[in-house]
């Protein structure tokens, strides 16, 4: 995981404070965060009882949160200046907006390369443009609140921010998505995400489906089942 470059490039967009919420170790984190965010950070390391909920980590973080906005991403997301600035001036103009992005997942070489390694410069790039919900939720934290968060029966990864997309647009809020891409950067995939990645994909897709059909969409906020420990 790229999380110095990341950080990095969350300071240099403009970002004065730091939390960080993993369900196990993130190496590099704290000399990363100490290097870039100073004493403005904090490290919370998290015990999930039950199955891996990626929605409970992002409730909880949103939950710690004091700040009038809340810009939540993973750490294989890099940030762009011109990506913030037009998200940040979105939700000071306007009230009841979910920022979402467009994210290029970017190949093994072409990540190298944005990272400063020069000798992956010469080698032919792939990669994929997903216009795709993923990977970051930003929006005024007292909103992200009042419409429940993010749904904690979807285990793992994905569907939750579909859902959350599809909840919030329910409750009145408008979509905002900045023409500006952010960067998905490559990574060996972890073992505990390869593990029934792909089951619990497939039921995450069925849970989807099923809260749609039903008009389920009026959420209390929740992160249950977690235990913390803070550095």
């Amino acid at each position: 995981m790229h999380i110095d470059a990341v950080l990095k490039a969350a300071k240099d967009c403009g970002f004065a404070t730091l939390r960080i919420v993993a369900a196990g170790e993130v190496p590099g984190a704290e000399v990363a965060a100490r290097r870039y965010f100073c004493g403005n950070y904090a490290i919370h390391k998290v015990k999930l009882s039950g199955h891996f909920s990626r929605a409970r980590l992002i409730n909880y973080a949103a939950f710690l949160s004091r700040a009038r906005f809340i810009a939540m991403l993973d750490a294989d997301i890099l940030l762009r200046r011109e990506f913030v600035h037009n998200a940040s001036y979105a939700l000071a103009e306007h009230k009841r907006r979910l920022i979402l992005p467009k994210v290029r997942y970017l190949s093994k070489f072409e990540s190298a390369a944005i990272l400063g390694n020069t000798k992956a410069r010469s080698k032919t790039p792939s990669h994929s443009v997903m216009d795709c919900k993923g990977g970051l939720v930003w929006m005024r934290r007292k909103d992200f609140i009042s419409v429940g968060g993010l749904r904690c029966e979807f285990e793992g990864w994905g569907f939750e921010e579909d859902e959350f997309a599809w909840r919030v647009i329910r409750h009145g809020f408008r979509i905002h998505r900045p023409e500006c891409e952010l960067y998905h950067l490559w990574h060996e995939r972890s073992k505990r995400k390869a593990k029934g990645y792909y089951k619990k994909r497939d039921e995450n897709r069925r849970i989807y489906k099923r809260i749609k059909s039903a008009d389920d969409f009026a959420l209390a906020f929740k992160f249950e089942g977690l235990e913390v420990s803070n550095i």
